[in-house]
């Protein structure tokens, strides 16, 4: 049942379907870095009084308001990279009352094995930073604050939509629930597909299960909420912007697809499919190149 009335402002009345999976990150005035054997630590504390956001666009807000922002960012830049790029120090500490970080967000690098050969999967974005990306995204829940990981492998099996139009059949990735996706993210992106008469019958489809092989990272963190006892997670890849002032979680996945899979974005945006282009890079000729 869907109900109309004017006097109800679209910025912060949405439908249920647009506010129930949202943009959620907390905005932290501090955090620390520590040098581990193999890589980064990284500790953040935060708790249900921390500052959050819960809309894309207030990124934009933020860095519109933020004193002087350009200068900061750049100097914060070169500071995290001499860290965590250039191994620099045995310690870094932040914090800036005037200057705040997003965390969290949660990346995958699919790494797929297709027709024999190894490819990155990479999704292109028109939004700054325009480009070729990961699938990634901001966390959508508290537990997904607490565990990134949970945020990134949602965002991967939300984004990266594999049917194998032979064999009638859909392939859910990782650890995603085949059954009661009606009211996920997922299953909204799957009924545009089937609305716009792509040829590919999702509704028909069989689901099946596609695994997953996460590689290690170099990296961890140590998440503080509130009086809990931390979340430690290891083997991820610590990205920590400047520019964006963000912080995100990020991972490297291996996916053995089939010979005629199909790959389709799943990612939605104000009630819409972005239907974002997927490419896949073979990872010699790339390396090779750059």
């Amino acid at each position: 049942m869907s109900t109309q009335r004017s006097f109800l402002p679209d910025d912060v009345v949405r439908p249920l379907d647009d506010t129930e999976h949202q943009f959620l990150q907390v905005l932290l005035d501090r955090f620390e870095l520590s040098r581990t054997e193999r890589g980064a630590h990284l500790d953040v504390r935060f708790d249900g009084s921390t500052p959050a956001i819960w809309l894309r666009r207030a990124k934009h807000e933020l860095q519109r308001r933020y004193p002087d922002f350009a200068r900061k960012s750049a100097a914060y830049q070169r500071e995290l990279d001499a860290f965590l790029l250039e191994g620099q120090g045995e310690r870094y500490e932040f914090h800036d009352p005037n200057f705040l970080f997003r965390y969290a967000s949660g990346g995958t690098l699919p790494i797929v094995n297709w027709l024999g050969r190894e490819c990155y999967c990479l999704w292109y974005r028109e939004v700054p930073p325009v480009g070729w990306n990961i699938a990634n995204g901001g966390c959508s829940s508290r537990d997904e604050l607490i565990n990134p990981m949970l945020s990134l492998a949602r965002e991967l099996g939300e984004e990266m939509i594999v049917v194998e139009p032979s064999a009638r059949r859909r392939h859910v990735i990782g650890e995603q629930s085949i059954e009661g996706e009606g009211r996920s993210e997922l299953g909204r992106a799957l009924r545009y597909w089937q609305d716009r008469r792509s040829g590919l019958d999702f509704a028909a489809y069989e689901p099946a299960r596609l695994g997953v092989e996460w590689l290690a990272g170099p990296d961890s963190l140590a998440v503080h909420y509130g009086e809990s006892a931390p979340t430690v997670i290891t083997g991820c890849f610590l990205n920590i912007n400047g520019d964006d002032f963000g912080i995100e979680i990020d991972r490297v996945a291996r996916i053995a697809l089939p010979a005629d899979a199909v790959i389709c974005d799943g990612e939605i945006t104000h009630d819409r499919l972005v239907d974002a282009p997927v490419g896949l890079f073979p990872i010699d000729d790339l390396h090779e190149q750059l």
